[in-house]
């Protein structure tokens, strides 16, 4: 049996009392600074698959990919979607969508991985480019974003099920994170991902921008939507991204707004937490 000396035992006792004290008084210092620990799941207002099969010119073709148990086991998340399109012209974009809510810190499946797996070598390093995206017809609103004070545009899309209906578009200036690729068994192809966030309703073109986003300690709520465009070409490295940029902004010109249908209305998530937040304050 362990004894303890007088001098040691009020120490101990000391020890203890502090420990229970901090357990109760630590939740609820954090609750009344509103700190997050853990984020309030946020359900998709309808299936990613909802995803119209036209978007401007772009056609869905053929069906969509169905992934494995354990592809979707190594996703991190069971509602996702890849779907490919194809112009008028012949080229072709695939489209990967993995939509992530409520966890602590998800990690996303992000093309350089995805090109390493599949046994691909990667061209340099991944680069940040700027998007020129256009949507006609978007007017901006009285609703603010909570944590950059911008304005949210709004815009009139078709839903499939609901027929026309007004969404937000995210806030942010868009970007997009690009890398080349090439397999070693048919160097004559150039495969180029690339990919964006688009979390609690801003864009990110980076995981470590989503973490700052959807991972604030002061968001109740968390979601990120990963948006992944591949496309494999001829041309050499470098030429295939100048191909690649314009196509994939004329895509997201209608993909993005058909998104923001399927993903949850932020801003109404907002002014439900603002209006729950000044009456437990009252």
């Amino acid at each position: 049996m362990i004894r303890f000396t007088s001098s040691i035992r009020p120490m101990c006792i000391a020890l203890v009392a502090i420990m229970v004290t901090s357990a109760v008084a630590f939740p609820l210092l954090i609750g009344r600074l509103e700190i997050y620990l853990r984020k309030e799941p946020v359900s998709l207002q309808s299936a990613l698959d909802s995803l119209p099969a036209r978007l401007g010119r772009w056609t869905r073709e053929g069906d969509d990919y169905e992934m494995t148990a354990t592809m979707t086991e190594e996703l991190g998340t069971d509602k996702h979607l890849t779907r490919v399109y194809r112009d008028p012209s012949g080229d072709e974009l695939t489209v990967h969508l993995a939509y992530y809510t409520g966890g602590i810190d998800d990690v996303p499946h992000v093309p350089e991985r995805c090109f390493n797996a599949a046994g691909l070598t990667t061209l340099g390093a991944t680069v940040v480019e700027g998007l020129d995206l256009d949507f006609k017809g978007a007017t901006p609103t009285d609703l603010v974003n909570v944590k950059t004070g911008e304005r949210y545009d709004r815009i009139s899309v078709r839903h499939p099920v609901l027929g026309p209906m007004d969404v937000h578009l995210p806030i942010g200036d868009p970007e997009i994170s690009v890398v080349e690729a090439k397999d070693p068994k048919n160097k004559r192809v150039t495969h180029v991902g690339g990919y964006l966030f688009i979390a609690n309703n801003r864009y990110a073109a980076r995981a470590s921008g989503v973490k700052s986003i959807a991972y604030d300690p002061q968001e109740r709520s968390a979601y990120y939507l990963k948006v992944q465009v591949t496309y494999s070409t001829t041309a050499g490295p470098d030429e295939a991204t100048r191909e690649y940029l314009p196509m994939v902004e004329d895509l997201l010109d209608d993909l993005v707004p058909a998104v923001m249908q399927i993903l949850p209305d932020w801003p109404a998530l907002e002014s439900r937490q603002q209006k729950s937040g000044d009456e437990v304050a009252a």
